[in-house]
């Protein structure tokens, strides 16, 4: 996959920023989700959160952002419309995690309210360990399942939430309440940040967005076992750490 520089790609954001506020006047505010704010040399597509004060955030409208924002961008882009004050469920995390093009904060203080009203879990060492849970227990059904289509999504599931688990541990421990995800591979302590590097590009990208991990049963298995020891080990790297940062903490 060919690399987009820096300056290029900021062209292309502010061009999707122009074109959906071209295609809908009413728009509040664009947000940036997913890799491409986390890992924009590796993201595949542009994800989008719209919010428009429209009385007519309708299908018509979803499809006219989609066709006009793929002609205007170097990759493909997804579009989720929204109204002020709509429902934002699991998408807060990513909403919280993201980046504006258009408008304020609006949207990104409405996923805030949603967390603090119970409405998501924040980061937490519990919430890495479950997702490990979580990666294992659908890796083994994606091998109890003889449906091609249903074992590739839940292999592809598998992996991703490995990765979940790792980003979880490294958002814990660099005590990012927010959830932002951007420079995190920078910010870890080496060699962890290179080894997030990796499970971005590998567990997130490659295995479960592009579904290039291997396709025999039994490489399957011991590749998902690898990458589970290399996020395990972040994992329980990121907890002492972060235990022994606290109890180095002077009394007040």
């Amino acid at each position: 996959m060919a690399v987009v520089a820096a300056p290029e790609r900021e062209m292309v954001l502010r061009a999707l920023a122009d074109t959906v506020r071209a295609v809908e006047p009413q728009v509040r505010d664009v947000v940036l989700i997913g890799s491409a704010v986390y890992a924009p040399d590796l993201a595949r597509d542009y994800d989008l959160v719209v919010t428009t004060r429209t009385a007519d955030a309708d299908d018509a409208l979803f499809d006219r952002l989609l066709d006009a924002t793929n002609a205007a961008a170097d990759k493909a882009v997804d579009v989720i419309v929204r109204r002020p004050g709509g429902k934002i469920g699991n998408l807060a995390g990513a909403i919280l995690a993201g980046r504006v093009l258009l408008g304020g904060m609006e949207t990104i203080a409405e996923a805030r309210v949603f967390f603090e009203e119970g409405g998501g879990a924040m980061n937490s060492f519990e919430q890495a360990d479950a997702a490990l849970i979580n990666a294992e227990d659908t890796f083994e059904l994606a091998r109890t399942t003889d449906k091609p289509a249903v074992k590739d999504r839940r292999y592809r599931n598998a992996f991703n939430e490995l990765f979940d688990a790792a980003r979880i541990a490294a958002l814990t421990y660099l005590g990012r309440e927010d959830t932002h995800w951007s420079g995190i591979a920078r910010e870890l302590p080496w060699p962890h940040g290179k080894d997030f590097r990796e499970m971005i590009g590998t567990l997130h990208v490659s295995y479960s967005y592009d579904g290039n991990y291997p396709k025999d049963e039994l490489h399957a298995a011991q590749e998902f076992q690898r990458w589970k020891d290399r996020v395990e080990e972040l994992v329980v790297e990121m907890r002492r750490r972060t235990l022994n940062r606290t109890e180095d903490m002077p009394e007040r």
